[in-house]
């Protein structure tokens, strides 16, 4: 009977009946597709967490420390004589000058007492990486980097940021071997200007043979109010001006050049520069001063 004819005989109009489930609850479409949203939503958060994970995988990549080693191309400065008789190579315009102060590394001499510090010997500007790798013998001090690592993987290197207590600094390092940091290697072009890292006093000035070769001079500097400490450098021709019983100045005084071992030293910095990987080696021995020559 349709609703016209009830009304017109007094009847109630009619209603289609809903089941005590319809009542409950939303309908089985708006449950469908609350579930439709869900999963998209779901999906949308991984997808977003990929794209950050390989975007910051990606910065990390572009950030590495690279240099390029062409200087006659990029300067056109011709090649110079160098006062130490190494080999000649086109130097870089930054390459001669005084160095900025900026703390490289921390030698930890007496437990409890304030360490040895250690000042970048060479310009900012003409650094081309910086690594760090033990040196395996008796008396060697271990060194504690300033900066960060950068040959870490993305999540290690926030971790480590996470957990540090000290300012990290922006001074990037490569870990070149396992093994506690104790020698730190400073790269540079050949011929760069190389500057006395600590205050002290020249105590050796040896040549540095490999193979029977002579491939540069060993520096030893002595820092001030400490005699049984050493500092040796090598891998670095010193400056004619230079001589042992000098004193040095932190920063100001040229202790001489960096020295091109390209065929006669493995060099593992390289694989993080785009050139062989030359550059200045340091390292702090605790012995008596005596049985420091021609380290």
């Amino acid at each position: 009977m349709s609703d016209r004819v009830r009304a017109g005989r007094g009847l109630p109009a009619y209603r289609p009946a809903r089941s005590p489930l319809m009542s409950m609850g939303p309908s089985l479409d708006d449950e469908r597709r609350r579930h439709r949203v869900a999963r998209l939503v779901a999906v949308s958060s991984v997808a977003a967490v990929v794209v950050i994970v390989l975007l910051v995988w990606g910065i990390g990549l572009l950030g590495r420390e690279v240099v390029q080693t062409d200087v006659t191309q990029r300067t056109g400065i011709p090649a110079v004589a160098l006062p130490g008789g190494g080999t000649g190579a086109n130097v870089p315009v930054q390459a001669a000058g005084r160095p900025s102060p900026q703390l490289l590394a921390e030698a930890v001499v007496e437990p409890g007492e304030p360490g040895l510090r250690l000042q970048l010997p060479i310009r900012r500007e003409s650094i081309t990486g910086i690594g760090y790798a033990p040196r395996r013998e008796p008396g060697v001090i271990e060194l504690e980097p300033t900066g960060h690592r950068a040959n870490l993987s993305w999540a290690r290197r926030a971790a480590e940021r996470f957990l540090s207590t000290r300012p990290a600094g922006d001074l990037r390092w490569f870990r070149l071997a396992d093994g506690a940091p104790s020698m730190v290697t400073i790269g540079a072009a050949p011929t760069t200007e190389v500057y006395a890292p600590i205050d002290g006093r020249v105590v050796a000035i040896s040549d540095h043979e490999i193979g029977g070769q002579v491939r540069g001079q060993i520096i030893q500097l002595q820092p001030l109010g400490d005699g049984q400490t050493v500092l040796v450098m090598r891998n670095l021709d010193a400056a004619s001006e230079l001589a042992v019983g000098n004193t040095v100045s932190e920063g100001a005084t040229r202790l001489g050049y960096v020295r091109d071992m390209a065929g006669s030293i493995d060099a593992p910095l390289s694989t993080y520069t785009h050139d062989t990987g030359s550059g200045i080696d340091m390292y702090v021995l605790r012995v008596e001063l005596e049985t420091s020559q021609g380290l």
